[in-house]
C-alpha cells in the first residue's frame, strides 16, 4: 500500500488536570469527522507529552481522568472504515515522569534542569534511566496494537551535562568545556537512543 493521501496528526497533550476526557467519544462520531474530512490515515495518541497515556497500561501512567480508552477505540473505529491509524509516543517529553525524577531531565551547562515555576514542557535525558522507561512503553505499544507504526516525537541531539552524561564524558576522556567534544559525545548518546527504541 503506497502512500495515503489525506494524513492527519491528531494533537493531543491533555493535562492531568482536565477532566471527563474521552467522555463523549462514540465510534459514529469520530467515523464521521473522518469520513468529512476526507482522512484516510491519523495519527492517534499512545503516550502524549503530559506523559500520561490514553490506553489500559500497566507500564506507564494512564490519565487520571479517562474515562474511556481512546486509542483502542480510535483504532477500532477508524479501522472500520479503511483508515490507518499510526501511534503517538511522546518521546523527549514526559511531565509526569520529571518531576518524579528531576535527576532524568536535560541539564544546561550551568547547572540548571528546569524552572519548576515557569510554563512550558521540560527535556528528558536519553542516558539516563528515562530511556529504559520509555522503551518498554514503545515494547507495551507495539505488543498490545500491531502493525500501525509508531510516531517518537521530540527527539534530537541535546547538550545535556547531567551526572550520568558528565560522568560518560569523564569516562570517554572528552572535555566537557569543548562543545565539539560535547556534540561527538552527545551523537553517541543519540545513537544509543535510536538503537534502543528500534529494538523495542
Amino acid at each position: 500500500m503506497g502512500m495515503r493521501f489525506r494524513q492527519i496528526h491528531l494533537d493531543f497533550h491533555t493535562s492531568e488536570q482536565i477532566e471527563g476526557v474521552g467522555r463523549e467519544f462514540t465510534k459514529e462520531n469520530f467515523q464521521e469527522a473522518l469520513r468529512l474530512g476526507h482522512v484516510d490515515s491519523i495519527t492517534v495518541f499512545a503516550k502524549c507529552h503530559h506523559g500520561l497515556s490514553y490506553y489500559d497500561t500497566k507500564v506507564a501512567v494512564r490519565h487520571p481522568h479517562l474515562e474511556k480508552p481512546l486509542l483502542p477505540l480510535m483504532i477500532e473505529a477508524a479501522a472500520e472504515i479503511g483508515v490507518n491509524t499510526p501511534i503517538y509516543v511522546s518521546a523527549g517529553l514526559d511531565e509526569w515522569m520529571i518531576h518524579r525524577h528531576p535527576e532524568w531531565g536535560v541539564k544546561g551547562a550551568n547547572g540548571n534542569c528546569f524552572n519548576p515555576l515557569a510554563a512550558g514542557f521540560k527535556v528528558l535525558c536519553f542516558n539516563t534511566p528515562y530511556l529504559d522507561y520509555l522503551c518498554a512503553q514503545i515494547e507495551e505499544v507495539a505488543q498490545g496494537f500491531p502493525g500501525h507504526g509508531l510516531f517518537l516525537d521530540i527527539v534530537g541531539l541535546r547538550r545535556c551535562f547531567c551526572p550520568v552524561c558528565m560522568r560518560g564524558m569523564a569516562e570517554a576522556g572528552i572535555d566537557p568545556r569543548n562543545d565539539a567534544e560535547v556534540v561527538r559525545y552527545q551523537y553517541g548518546v543519540l545513537l544509543n537512543y535510536f538503537r534502543r527504541t528500534t529494538e523495542a
